[in-house]
């Protein structure tokens, strides 16, 4: 017994002090070679032309409530997941942690830390995970472990990884990078994207109409740049863990059988043409 205690603390101390050199090796580096923002905001840029598909993914959206003056849904932007880690590569010289530690049969504490090797900066978000939830019905139920492990928790922990990395970006860097997103996802959804975005979101079990409701106009009237992106940014909060179809549209419902087409939705819309007269 006492041996193995020896030989874990000897293993501990051994790994901590491969990690303080590891450190102090990026640190040197740091000092030689400062950061450079625009070549970060040019790399970024470089895997948008080249990947749509990063590019599609680099935004998530969500409701934050009615805004009291206009009575409308407010809506959130910001960068995703797959951006901050895109982010955390490109801006170097850093290292990020995330681990889960069981606090009882019943929670599970998540803490989440970028440390900044280069500005000797370091920033910690801890949170908490419960394996209980409450049920549509108001029961309270429990995660199996399968589930709770592979994927309840893997999500809280990229929320929180996510957390921590932007905190320490610079926020002239982070709004310059949403914005260029959004541009690039707005004219990637032009056209045809329209129906792209009404095919993902019915395997989500979502209408035409709840897609309506939830932008505030009519799909026939033509959904504007902003509408398209914020749709997509939602669909990626859904993806994510961010945010559930419950929370953004209400009850979950089944899509009905012979139910709004995006053809028929868009001839509601659109007035018929009269006939030219002689």
């Amino acid at each position: 017994m006492n041996n193995e205690l020896i030989t874990a603390n000897g293993l501990a101390n051994t790994n901590m002090a491969m990690m303080k050199m590891e450190n102090e090796s990026i640190q040197s580096h740091a000092m030689a070679k400062p950061r450079d923002i625009k070549a970060i905001k040019d790399d970024i840029k470089e895997q948008i032309d080249h990947y749509p598909a990063f590019a599609e993914k680099m935004v998530y959206a969500r409701p934050v409530g009615i805004d009291q003056k206009t009575g409308k849904q407010k809506i959130a932007r910001g960068l995703s997941i797959r951006a901050a880690e895109a982010l955390a590569e490109a801006y170097g010289f850093n290292r990020i942690r995330c681990e889960a530690d069981d606090i009882d049969d019943d929670k599970v504490r998540i803490t989440a830390t970028f440390t900044d090797l280069q500005r000797g900066r370091i920033w910690q978000d801890v949170g908490i995970v419960s394996k209980n939830y409450k049920s549509r019905y108001g029961k309270m139920e429990r995660f199996d472990d399968h589930r709770f492990y592979s994927l309840v928790l893997k999500s809280e922990m990229s929320k929180r990884v996510r957390e921590v990395i932007l905190r320490c970006i610079s926020a002239g860097l982070k709004e310059e990078l949403r914005q260029l997103a959004e541009q690039y996802m707005a004219k990637m959804l032009s056209g045809e994207g329209v129906s792209k975005i009404v095919d993902r979101f019915a395997e989500l079990n979502v209408d035409i109409p709840k897609l309506e409701s939830y932008v505030g106009r009519p799909i026939g009237n033509g959904w504007t740049d902003d509408d398209r992106v914020t749709l997509l940014s939602t669909y990626n909060a859904i993806k994510d863990g961010v945010t559930t179809v419950k929370e953004v549209f209400g009850a979950k419902k089944e899509v009905e059988e012979g139910g709004t087409s995006l053809e028929q939705a868009l001839k509601q819309h659109i007035p018929e043409a009269e006939p030219v007269k002689a």
